[in-house]
């Protein structure tokens, strides 16, 4: 059960929530499991929840949290470019930009992995098979002109 969404039925208590309440307190969310509880056991046969192990009440993750998880996302795969010998920095605003492309409080972090992987390791892959990534180089992920741009940093020589 996820706050806001239903498994084809709706709790009376989502429909009368507030907008801008508080985090839910232990004594909140155990009423609102009795009740999911109830209103299942109310719609399906027993035979079917006996076959339920748990039920596990999701928080809606906000934006703040959403952008948490991108933060932790982009260093790893900075981290497999430099297993590849390749440099990786990633410019202010990329998170941000991934976060407007991504976000959809129903979905969760999901959109996340999958926005990455289109707008960030997709585009770097192309660049490597093209040649114009090698390993050795330095690059910066950055946002131009509302798209995701990939930069090669020069490296002074020594």
């Amino acid at each position: 059960y996820q706050e806001g969404k239903s498994m084809g039925f709706a709790l009376k208590s989502d429909a009368k929530k507030k907008k801008g309440a508080d985090e839910p307190t232990e004594a909140s969310l155990k009423k609102k499991k009795d009740k999911l509880v109830k209103e299942l056991s109310s719609t399906f046969s027993p035979e079917f929840i006996n076959r339920i192990d748990d039920t596990i009440l999701f928080k809606t993750l906000s934006r703040k949290d959403i952008l948490h998880i991108i933060d932790i996302q982009l260093n790893l795969f900075v981290q497999e470019l430099k297993e590849k010998e390749i440099s990786a920095e990633i410019a202010n605003g990329v998170a941000k930009f991934l976060l407007e492309l991504t976000y959809d409080a129903k979905l969760g972090a999901r959109p996340v992995k999958r926005g990455i992987q289109t707008y960030i390791e997709n585009k770097v892959s192309s660049e490597l098979i093209r040649g114009t990534i090698h390993t050795g180089d330095s690059i910066r992920l950055k946002v131009k002109k509302n798209s995701l741009v990939i930069e090669k940093i020069s490296v002074p020589c020594s």
